[in-house]
């Protein structure tokens, strides 16, 4: 029983760490695709 949870513990820690990494990879990609000028971040309107 103290098993289970252990490892629910640590499977809800290891999908809190890949849901934190699209974050800094978004970041990275737009930045990169800026810097070639291939992406512009251009203000608009709404």
């Amino acid at each position: 029983h103290l098993k289970s949870k252990r490892s629910r513990f640590f499977m809800g820690m290891l999908i809190s760490a890949i849901n934190f990494f699209p974050i800094p990879y978004y970041v990275f990609v737009s930045v990169t695709l800026a810097s070639f000028n291939i992406f512009d971040f251009i203000p608009s309107s709404i």
